[in-house]
């Protein structure tokens, strides 16, 4: 994996734990923790991930609710 730093560094790394489904991660925002002083100590921010994934499952929903709801109001209206 790679990142940049707040401080600009580039970092790239060689990451196989805590990476969900690392076959298909590729081009995935992750959130990484590190060190200022060694960015090449870090870790990853699975919290993060998985906020950033029940976001993903609420939008999802609303977004069937709101489709479902489009669709009962055409049929009646026919």
């Amino acid at each position: 994996m790679s990142f940049t730093t707040r401080e600009g560094v580039v970092v790239t790394a060689h990451c196989t734990s805590h990476l969900a489904d690392p076959a298909d991660s590729y081009g995935r925002d992750v959130t990484v923790n590190y060190t200022p002083a060694d960015p090449a100590d870090f870790t990853l921010d699975r919290a993060a991930e998985q906020r950033s994934q029940r976001q993903d499952v609420t939008f999802n929903v609303l977004a069937v609710v709101v489709l479902a709801t489009t669709a009962v109001a055409g049929a009646v209206l026919l």
